[in-house]
């Protein structure tokens, strides 16, 4: 039987959730998959192998845990909400690190909502080959995917930096990154994006 992941000492996750879902016509981390919401669905895997999972939101948005509640303990999980809504992931990573830091991180596990295949067992996958690199990402079609990632805590510092020199994606971050190319055949595909329709589509 293959082994559950297991927490890793010094790792924390970010959970993007605060998008505006202009796409869906509704809140994304609502929307249901086997039963579970989306953010449920995602704080899971992230939560198996990170402590805390910060849950980033847009400014008065609570997140959709559905009826059973949150699926993590208290403690395990934190609500962050962006200084200002839908300003995209960059800001959302800048407004999330100085929780991370008051979290002893060393790495950080990034995920967006909408990426319901990218499992626990992928998460692992990026940690495991990260190695001595700033950061690691899945890519596919030679693009690289920042919202599928792990960083340092050292790279993600850069985030603000490269909000003030008019930077808004988070593809900055990648440089010098680790990147891991992805079989376009794979299903489900841990880049399927909910976003279009699912189709595996990098950012």
């Amino acid at each position: 039987m293959k082994p559950l992941p297991q927490v890793v000492p010094g790792v924390a996750a970010l959970l993007l959730a605060g998008g505006r879902s202009s796409r869906m016509g509704q809140d994304k981390q609502a929307m249901m998959l086997d039963g579970e919401t989306l953010l449920t669905r995602q704080a899971q895997a992230l939560g198996q192998l990170a402590r805390p999972v910060l849950v980033s939101l847009a400014p008065g948005q609570e997140p959709a845990w559905g009826q059973a509640g949150p699926p993590l303990a208290p403690g395990r999980w934190l609500a962050v909400a962006d200084p200002v809504a839908h300003q995209g992931p960059l800001a959302a990573m800048a407004a999330a690190l100085p929780h991370l830091q008051a979290a002893g991180a060393v790495r950080v596990l990034v995920s967006a909502v909408d990426l319901p295949h990218l499992t626990a067992d992928w998460l692992a996958q990026l940690l495991a080959a990260l190695g001595q690199a700033p950061a690691c990402c899945f890519s596919l079609h030679g693009v690289p995917h920042p919202l599928a990632a792990v960083y340092t805590l050292a790279r993600l510092a850069q985030a603000p930096l490269l909000l003030a020199q008019g930077q808004q994606a988070p593809r900055g971050l990648l440089q010098d990154a680790h990147v891991l190319p992805l079989d376009p055949h794979l299903a489900p595909h841990p880049l399927w994006d909910w976003n279009y329709g699912g189709k595996a589509l990098p950012r």
